[in-house]
């Protein structure tokens, strides 16, 4: 199994990626941001923007080093799963096959 992999180094950029990208021949399987970016946005904007141009369904893990409650409410709300810093890999690996149906492999 491969993957291609597109990062961004702001909500902006990502924003107009989603924009200029045809949804019948991109469809991203997963996004996984970082919640502090840049300029005091944050990474619930960029899967904001990603899921506004490729459907309300796109899986999305947020990393994150802030412990704030409010983070876990705001998860449910809109969909996203949280993983706290420093995110051990067997847990990132973990989230990454919930989220995208698949058996861990062993």
């Amino acid at each position: 199994m491969g993957a291609k992999l597109v990062s961004f180094d702001s909500v902006a950029d990502c924003a107009a990626w989603a924009e200029a990208a045809d949804p019948a021949s991109v469809q991203p399987d997963l996004c996984i941001v970082d919640y502090r970016l840049e300029s005091g946005r944050n990474g619930v904007e960029a899967i904001a923007a990603l899921r506004q141009r490729f459907g309300a369904r796109l899986p999305a893990i947020v990393v994150t080093g802030s412990t704030m409650s409010t983070l876990d409410k705001e998860a449910q709300e809109k969909d996203f799963h949280l993983l706290l810093k420093p995110v051990v890999p067997n847990k990132l690996r973990a989230m990454i096959a919930f989220k995208l149906g698949v058996k861990p492999a062993r």
